[in-house]
């Protein structure tokens, strides 16, 4: 087997299945196999899938395990000398896996680690990276996310490094989760997914293991994914309580586990002071941002 395709679901069935149509339509010439991992989905997705899909490795959690944990189940049945993890809120738009394979194939001497295209997000051509997240950069987002509310301008440019999309490939810290091409035998170096991750930065403690191993991330600019970006929670604009305080708490597992624990509670300290002034605003009920101010303390009070 060349690639098994590992997508985890949670309540996104049509999402899902135009995703699935586009992999059986634009992936030609390897073999593939695909394992979908559903989280315990209450939209029919689990019908869906039988009835349209059933050579799908199917694998049906009786509880949202989240994302790191859920691909973990995947991972341990995949077949394929390379996984590629896709997001269900994707659809291919041409022969991306293929790319990758050729890529990984030719440039195996390159001691890669991880794979990944660009992503088309609204008409708009966005590279699937970002660099790894450290506790500086996150004081100076949220302090020009203040600046620009009450100034209308940025304090400091916070825009990604221009990169030249003529080369046919390069580097970068990390891939986002919606795309990561991984040959198998990475796994078996840096490991699987850290199941203390519900969800958000597991793909960046996953990569940032491969950096210590000199396992390099690159992205291929012959590759362009359709990315209905953020769609599996509403849409784009969509803001949710539950979605900010899960990001919030593995922001401070990363970081825990990255940093030492000196460094991380003086961080914590100055990141309650920063954010107190959000809730002024009027983009969460007062009873969520109760909720999330209750919920960090609990957490990270020791």
């Amino acid at each position: 087997m060349d690639v098994s395709i590992l997508i985890v679901n949670y309540n996104t069935k049509q999402l899902l299945k135009e995703c699935l149509i586009s992999i059986y339509q634009h992936t030609k010439e390897i073999s593939f196999e695909i394992i979908l991992i559903d989280n315990a989905s209450t939209d029919g997705s689990q019908v869906m899938i039988k009835k349209y899909f059933p050579q799908v490795n199917f694998i049906e959690s009786k509880k949202n395990l989240g994302f790191g944990r859920a691909n973990n189940l995947g991972i341990n049945i995949a077949k394929g000398e390379y996984l590629f993890f896709l997001n269900p809120d994707t659809c291919l738009i041409m022969n991306s896996i293929k790319m990758f394979f050729n890529f990984a194939l030719k440039y195996k001497h390159k001691n890669i680690g991880c794979i990944g295209g660009w992503l088309n997000e609204n008409n708009r051509l966005i590279a699937p990276i970002l660099d790894f997240p450290t506790m500086k950069a996150v004081v100076q987002n949220i302090v020009n996310y203040y600046f620009k509310a009450l100034f209308k301008t940025n304090l400091t440019d916070l825009n990604l490094k221009i990169r030249n999309k003529e080369d046919e490939y390069f580097d970068v810290d990390y891939i986002c989760g919606a795309d990561m091409f991984i040959p198998s035998n990475i796994l078996q170096k840096v490991g699987n997914f850290d199941e203390q991750f519900f969800m958000y930065y597991e793909e960046t403690d996953l990569q940032k293991r491969m950096q210590k191993q000199n396992l390099r991330r690159i992205v291929v600019n012959q590759s362009i994914i359709l990315h209905k970006s953020g769609a599996s929670w509403g849409g784009k604009k969509t803001k949710s309580n539950k979605r900010r305080i899960i990001d919030t708490e593995s922001m401070f597992k990363y970081f825990y586990k990255h940093n030492s624990y000196i460094k991380v509670f003086c961080f914590r300290i100055i990141y309650f002071l920063i954010i107190l002034p959000t809730f002024l605003t009027f983009k969460y009920s007062l009873k969520e941002n109760i909720l999330f101010l209750h919920t960090l303390i609990k957490n990270y009070s020791k």
